[in-house]
């Protein structure tokens, strides 16, 4: 058994690295996340009240900084991947009109999940999500918001 702090030699590297690890079944089809995740949905949306009650605590009704930046550390795939950067922006158009500043400034989005994760089809929804962002939020918001994917884990 290794002592923590000793470093791994080649062999233990390629042992720890290679681990399966469990995760939903990508793709759009009858029996993947992206269609079977309501339940997801429905505890992703009752998260609103803290992301609006952290965001107003960071800047205590000061002026939002020019770029924020966030990680969903756990984005999955279909449906949900983007309802919390949606909320996010919700809360900042809010702060944005409540503050007299509608400038929106630039959000920095940092997807993760771990490798196994259906990415493609997670990316194959960002078109849909900038065309509804322009469409609901106007020009400006689709303008600067970023979004990228890390996959791996945080927590290794």
């Amino acid at each position: 058994m290794k002592k923590p702090g000793m470093k791994l030699e080649k062999d233990q590297y390629k042992s720890a690295t290679s681990i399966q690890v469990p995760h939903m079944k990508g793709g759009m089809g009858e029996k993947s996340y992206a269609k079977n995740s309501s339940w997801q949905r429905n505890e992703i949306l009752k998260t609103m009240p803290l992301i609006q009650e952290r965001i107003d605590g960071l800047f205590c009704n000061k002026s939002i900084p020019e770029c924020l930046k966030f990680a969903d550390m756990g984005c999955s795939s279909g449906p949900t991947g983007y309802l919390p950067t949606w909320q996010v922006i919700e809360v900042l158009e809010s702060m944005c009109h409540r503050l007299n500043n509608c400038k929106p400034h630039m959000l920095q989005v940092f997807l993760n999940d771990l490798p196994g994760n259906d990415f493609n089809t997670l990316f194959k929804s960002l078109l849909s999500f900038y065309e509804r962002l322009k469409k609901e939020k106007g020009d400006e918001f689709e303008q600067c918001t970023f979004i990228a994917a890390v996959p791996g884990s945080f927590c290794w």
